[in-house]
C-alpha cells in the first residue's frame, strides 16, 4: 500500500505536533517494511523518509495554500492509497480511489477565544478543521475531550472519531 503523508507542518520549529509526528514516523518506518511511506512538504531540510518536496517560503499563508491546494499535486501526482493529513487540513481536491484520514489535535481556538491570535485565523482554522474532518474518512484525536468536541462543535459522527492517545517519545527514557 502506498501511504502519502502532508508532513509540512514538521518543518517548522520543534513543538508538540511536529515532535508527534517526527516520533510517530520514525517508529511507523521501522516497524512496517510493507507499505511505501511518501511525505509531502514545502522543504527538504528535515526529511523523515523518502519526501517529495515543492520549495515555498516558510510564511502562514504558504502553510495555508500548501496545505489546501499545493499538497493535492502530489495526491494527485504519486497517487497513494491511503492519504493522512498530520494536521487539521485535508487538501481541497480529493481523489475518489483513496482514503483520508486527518489528525485534530484539539479545538483550542474555538474552545479558548483568548488562544486565538487573531480573528482571521480562528475563521480559517474553523473553516478549515470543519470541512477537513467532514470529508475524512476517518478522524483521529489525541483525547476523548477533543473527539467530544468535534462532536459538538462540528456535529461529527462519533463512530467516524478514533481517539489514539500520544505514546511516549525515548528521548524521555535513560
Amino acid at each position: 500500500m502506498k501511504i502519502g503523508i502532508n508532513s509540512r507542518i514538521y518543518q517548522e520549529e520543534n513543538a508538540g505536533v511536529q515532535n508527534y509526528i517526527k516520533n510517530l514516523y520514525k517508529n511507523v518506518l521501522k516497524i512496517d517494511p510493507n507499505n511505501d511511506y511518501l511525505f509531502f512538504q514545502t522543504s527538504d531540510n528535515k526529511k523523515l523518509g523518502q519526501t517529495d518536496y515543492v520549495k515555498l517560503p516558510q510564511n502562514s499563508l504558504m502553510a495555508m495554500l500548501f496545505d489546501n491546494f499545493f499538497v493535492s499535486f502530489f495526491d494527485f501526482k504519486h497517487k497513494p492509497d491511503l492519504f493522512h493529513a498530520c494536521a487539521n487540513v485535508l487538501p481541497i481536491i480529493l481523489r475518489k480511489k483513496c482514503k483520508y484520514i486527518v489528525t485534530i489535535y484539539d479545538l483550542a481556538p474555538l474552545v479558548n477565544k483568548s488562544y486565538s491570535p487573531s480573528n482571521l485565523f480562528t475563521q480559517y482554522f474553523k473553516w478549515s478543521t470543519k470541512r477537513s474532518a467532514k470529508k475524512a474518512d476517518l478522524v483521529v484525536t489525541i483525547s476523548k475531550n477533543t473527539k467530544n468536541d468535534l462532536i459538538k462543535y462540528f456535529s461529527i459522527e462519533p463512530n467516524k472519531i478514533k481517539v489514539i492517545y500520544p505514546g511516549i517519545s525515548t528521548d524521555f527514557f535513560l
